[in-house]
């Protein structure tokens, strides 16, 4: 029974030190990433503004890419259906 008691002291106490390890890390990282922040936020949002710009580029890209095609369906499906329409009148 005593040895039983005695287990489960070393087992709780092991518990607890193994529980202290990560705990340190976590401590350590949030301290270190307080000051850390504060020196790369200009850094970050300079890195968004051209992220940004980039992607407003590839928009304009993609537009003038997609507007003839968009132009050719549109006017494709015009004319046949005109077509179609005035085929249908004759008969």
């Amino acid at each position: 029974m005593v040895a039983r008691d005695a287990s489960l002291v070393l087992l709780a106490l092991e518990a607890m030190v193994l529980a202290l390890a990560p705990a340190a890390i976590l401590y350590y990282v949030t301290r270190w990433l307080a000051g850390f922040l504060p020196r790369i936020r200009p850094f970050l949002r300079s890195l968004t503004l051209r992220v940004r710009r980039v992607e407003s580029a590839v928009r304009r890209v993609m537009l003038a890419v997609a507007r003839p095609f968009v132009l050719l369906h549109s006017l494709w499906t015009g004319i046949r259906g005109a077509v179609l329409h005035v085929l249908r009148r004759r008969h």
